[in-house]
């Protein structure tokens, strides 16, 4: 959906320009999309952070852990972690944990087995992660940690 294909009810908030540094008010109770600048944008405020800019990322480390019906540490807590995706090579489901000994009863979420894949959600998750198969398999978790 485009915001051109919005009502002008549907559309209200402020949005940070980042060409000119000014925070501009959208809708001002249903009246569609404001031009005028209601507020200039300082280094140090709050609504500076509202940039619209992706993070770059220029490194990836790429970790592979066998399949087991044990419970086992998939990564380290890394504070430095921006993202993590995950591949399950296993026919079993994996159970992930964040944080220490996963069990079929104590997980944060599954990734299916046959090539079932799953991406770290924001806010990440920079402390430590453990994984357990459903039942012991041939393949693994592939994890890339960006």
């Amino acid at each position: 959906m485009a915001i051109s294909d919005l009502t002008k009810d549907q559309l209200y908030g402020q949005m940070f320009d980042s060409a000119t540094g000014a925070v501009r008010t959208i809708g001002s109770g249903g009246g569609g999309v404001s031009s005028a600048i209601t507020s200039p944008v300082g280094q140090g405020s709050a609504a500076a952070a509202l940039s619209t800019t992706p993070a770059v990322v220029s490194t990836a480390s790429i970790t592979t852990l066998a399949s087991t019906a044990a419970s086992q540490q998939l990564l380290a807590a890394n504070a430095a972690r921006t993202g993590l995706i995950l591949v399950n090579t296993d026919a079993n489901q994996v159970r992930v944990k964040y944080g220490t000994t996963a069990s079929a009863s104590s997980f944060t979420f599954i990734v299916p087995g046959n090539f079932g894949q799953w991406e770290m959600p924001k806010p990440v998750y920079t402390g430590r992660l453990d994984a357990i198969w459903d039942a012991d398999g041939t393949g693994s978790l592939i994890s890339t940690e960006l």
